[in-house]
């Protein structure tokens, strides 16, 4: 479990699961002492053979619940708080993807593509840049398929 920190500070970790051998799909968790683990963003790689990846979906959310733990104080619990909280523009997707492509390389993944829809591109229209920042190659789509680009890295 990797800790890293948002561009407020708050502290973050990065939780692994592989789901029925589909590939390794992280998911990044909320990790403050005074919050229960939330889900605020995941990254699914699927795999295509051996050595090929492809990144189904990476995203951090817009609206994230956060639980804060009851505690125990003179035998009685505090209510559980909920809040509604903004996760992105923090700088958690460029944590999360970093960390899921050094752990695709030390899988012995040789390749990881996939691709970015007009809907995201419309939501965030600096992602071909963002992904290039990475090191992936990215071709804009000529066809209507619905996809704005196609992200490819070799490693």
């Amino acid at each position: 479990m990797k800790l890293f920190y948002d561009n407020n500070g708050e502290a973050y970790r990065i939780e692994e699961e592989d789901r029925d051998r589909v590939g390794p799909s992280f998911h990044l968790r909320i990790h403050a002492s005074h919050t229960q683990s939330s889900w605020i963003g995941f990254a699914n790689f699927l795999w295509e053979d051996k050595t090929t990846l492809k990144l189904a979906d990476i995203r951090t959310n817009e609206n994230a619940i956060i639980h804060f733990r009851r505690f125990r104080f003179l035998g009685v619990f505090s209510p559980v708080r909920r809040e509604d909280r903004n996760c992105q523009r923090l700088g958690l997707g460029t944590q999360l993807l970093k960390h899921s492509l050094e752990r695709v390389k030390a899988l012995g993944v040789k390749r990881v593509w996939g691709n970015i829809t007009a809907d995201d591109q419309q939501k965030n229209p600096k992602l071909p840049e963002w992904y290039e920042s990475f090191g992936f190659d990215v071709k804009l789509s000529e066809a209507d398929s619905g996809d704005f680009a196609t992200i490819d890295l070799n490693f």
